[in-house]
């Protein structure tokens, strides 16, 4: 007996054949992802053969096809949706739990402050190793907010995250040379 996640993941040849189909269309007339039907490895979009493959290059790859042929859909969109990292993937408690932190911070700073102004990376650091180690040492919510550390510190890397893609951070984080090496 083969299970609901194993016979989706098979697929039928009809969804396994229109995935195909989908991967050999073009966008003006250019290739979006050309596959050999023979052994469905991608001919095109491959990196230099001395540079690595990014794990989702390796993911799709190995799975795009198979994954997505077996999607119990028929909308041309679902194979290339399934390529794409999934917040569906993603617990959402510390979502939740990130969004209530930042709620705080926009009350009190501004909402996404970081962007309107440069901020320094080791201020986000520092807060984010005292949100821990206070967890660390038994302490599961901030005093001052009443919600987890855990949160206040995937918030603190959020903005760092953030920030650094918008080019608002100041990354003043020691170089070799301050830290005494070479």
């Amino acid at each position: 007996m083969r299970t609901i996640w194993q016979q989706w993941v098979d697929g039928s040849a009809r969804h396994r054949k229109m995935a195909q189909n989908l991967m050999k269309t073009t966008v003006n007339n250019a290739p979006m992802l050309s596959v050999d039907a023979d052994d469905r490895e991608p001919i095109t979009d491959a990196p230099p053969e001395n540079e690595p493959k990014t794990i989702w290059q390796e993911w799709e790859d190995e799975d795009l096809l198979n994954l997505a042929a077996g999607y119990p859909d028929d909308n041309p969109k679902t194979a290339l949706g399934e390529a794409k990292p999934k917040i569906s993937s993603t617990p959402t408690i510390g979502i939740r739990e990130m969004g209530k932190v930042f709620e705080l911070g926009a009350r009190k700073y501004g909402r996404y402050n970081w962007r309107l102004h440069n901020v320094s990376a080791t201020v986000y650091y520092d807060a984010a190793w005292r949100h821990l180690s206070a967890w660390f040492d038994g302490e599961n919510a901030d005093p001052e907010s009443g919600v987890s550390h855990l949160a206040h510190v995937m918030a603190c890397m959020t903005i760092l995250l953030d920030a650094e893609a918008h080019q608002t951070m100041n990354d003043n984080r020691l170089t070799a040379e301050e830290k005494g090496g070479a």
